[in-house]
């Protein structure tokens, strides 16, 4: 598939997502609303962020379920597959929750999780691979070695010398962490 799309009127040229809107759906991972526009600035949920992992896998089968997915759900196929995979896991309870926002510390994880499972590589992250960020007391101690990889290998990176690991993260923030990953796996 090609690296080009059609402009989508919410992602205004030379905005620091362009190129990685253009990438992530060039690649075929997401796309944009039945309304024509993108979202960039929106929340991604935890039924997208499965559906791009399973597109970038090249839409493996999966038998996973989970209660609260039903066969209906337009991410029942990719969140069998990413639950069976290893990329994502329930709740507590057992329920998924695909309409949950991700934070940007379980994206990182989704993420490391895809890399180790999928990509056969070599989660190492640490916490002092994210220390210089004024936020590091704020990751989640389940998250550290994720956000750690994924700060290590530039798939995540802060703002302000901020990381934010649990604010929500944009569809825009989505697209640029997992066009780095699918670099950085080939």
């Amino acid at each position: 598939m090609a690296d080009t799309y059609s402009a989508f009127p919410d992602v205004p040229a030379g905005a620091w997502y362009e190129g990685v809107v253009s990438r992530a759906v060039g690649l075929g991972v997401i796309g944009g609303y039945k309304d024509g526009n993108f979202g960039p600035n929106d929340p991604i949920t935890r039924g997208q962020v499965a559906v791009v992992l399973w597109k970038m896998a090249g839409q493996p089968a999966g038998d996973r379920t989970f209660p609260d997915v039903r066969d209906d759900d337009y991410f029942r196929d990719a969140v069998r597959w990413a639950g069976s995979a290893g990329v994502v896991s329930g709740y507590a309870n057992g329920n998924f929750g695909a309409n949950d926002n991700v934070t940007r510390e379980q994206l990182a994880a989704m993420l490391a999780n895809y890399a180790q499972n999928v990509g056969h590589r070599t989660i190492d992250g640490l916490a002092s691979d994210y220390a210089s960020m004024g936020d590091k007391n704020d990751v989640s101690v389940w998250a550290s070695p994720s956000v750690g990889w994924c700060v290590k290998n530039g798939i995540l990176s802060g703002s302000a010398g901020q990381l934010r690991p649990k604010g929500n993260a944009s569809r825009a923030e989505a697209c640029k962490m997992v066009v780095f990953l699918h670099d950085m796996l080939g």
